[in-house]
C-alpha cells in the first residue's frame, strides 16, 4: 500500500446491516442487496482511484462520512448543520458505517481488515452526502 490512498464515495452512506434468513425451506443468510450494491460501489470507487496492490503491514484508516440535513429542517437549523454547529448524531451508526467500508477494500486496499491497527471515523452534514476514505500504509513490515 502506498502512503497516502485518497478516493470519495458518492451517495448517502450506507451501513452494514446484519445478515437475515431467506424465506422458505431452507434458511440460508442472505446479505442485503442494498449493502452488496453500496460495497461493490466502494471497491468500484477505489479501483478507479487506482488502489495500490495489497501490501503487508500496518495501515491507518480515516474515514468521513457526510449526510444532507434533512430536507424538514428550516433554512437556519439546516446552514448551521451545514457549518459544523451541529452534528450528526443520529442513526446509523459509525462503527457499521465503518464495518461496510472495511470489508469492500478486503483484498483491495489491503488483504485483510486486521491491518488496520488506527481508525478515525467521522460522521457531518453536507452539501452533498458522501463518504471520504483515506488509507495510509503505516509500515513496510508485517509481523507474520
Amino acid at each position: 500500500m502506498m502512503n497516502d490512498f485518497r478516493f470519495t464515495v458518492p451517495g448517502k452512506p450506507v451501513p452494514w446491516a446484519r445478515p437475515r434468513p431467506r424465506q422458505g425451506r431452507f434458511k440460508k443468510m442472505i446479505t442485503p442487496t442494498k449493502q452488496r450494491d453500496y460495497m461493490a460501489l466502494v471497491a468500484a470507487c477505489a479501483l478507479r482511484a487506482g488502489a495500490p496492490s495489497p501490501r503487508p503491514g500496518a495501515v491507518r484508516l480515516v474515514l468521513d462520512f457526510y449526510f444532507c440535513p434533512p430536507v424538514s429542517w428550516p433554512k437556519w437549523k439546516k446552514a448551521r448543520a451545514l457549518s459544523g454547529e451541529f452534528r450528526h448524531v443520529s442513526t446509523p451508526d459509525a462503527s457499521n458505517l465503518v464495518k461496510i467500508v472495511e470489508d469492500a477494500l478486503n483484498g483491495i486496499a489491503w488483504d485483510d481488515d486486521a491491518r488496520i491497527v488506527e481508525l478515525r471515523a467521522t460522521k457531518h452534514f453536507g452539501d452533498v452526502a458522501r463518504t471520504e476514505v483515506v488509507a495510509s500504509s503505516l509500515s513496510h513490515f508485517s509481523n507474520r
